[in-house]
């Protein structure tokens, strides 16, 4: 492995995001069938083939089963790593201009990935780790 390169993810890290993935899944396609208060947390558990206490080890609220998305923890590490001298305003605004949340540092070119766009307008779109120009 090279310097700076993270290691493969392992099998429990990999069947952990996908029991995530389905339970928020299920979830939200439980609150569009039947309604956010309608739905029960035992519902979901149910459609997502897990117990109860799994589904609130993954997810502590019933809120966060909409709220939560795979950039979060990316999200806190990137800020947790900027340095202390820079205000809120200045971490948001290096971490989304000229910078991959996933690391990537490559240019874009046939197979790689494009670059992050160097806009403070930039958004995510879909469920890409590619960003574009949106206009406001």
């Amino acid at each position: 492995m090279l310097e700076g390169e993270k290691p493969p993810i392992g099998l429990r890290e990999r069947k952990k995001a996908k029991t995530r993935a389905a339970i928020q899944h299920h979830a939200l396609r439980l609150f569009r069938e039947h309604g956010y208060e309608e739905t029960t947390v035992e519902q979901i558990a149910e459609a997502a083939e897990v117990s109860e206490s799994t589904l609130y080890r993954y997810f502590p609220t019933k809120e966060d089963l909409v709220l939560w998305d795979e950039f979060d923890p990316l999200l806190i590490e990137a800020f947790r790593a900027q340095p202390p001298e820079l205000t809120p305003l200045e971490e948001a605004g290096s971490l989304f201009v000229g910078q991959r949340l996933d690391g990537d540092d490559r240019e874009a070119g046939p197979t790689g990935p494009a670059p992050l766009a160097t806009s403070p307008f930039s958004l995510p779109i879909g469920r890409s780790r590619r960003w574009r120009v949106v206009p406001c």
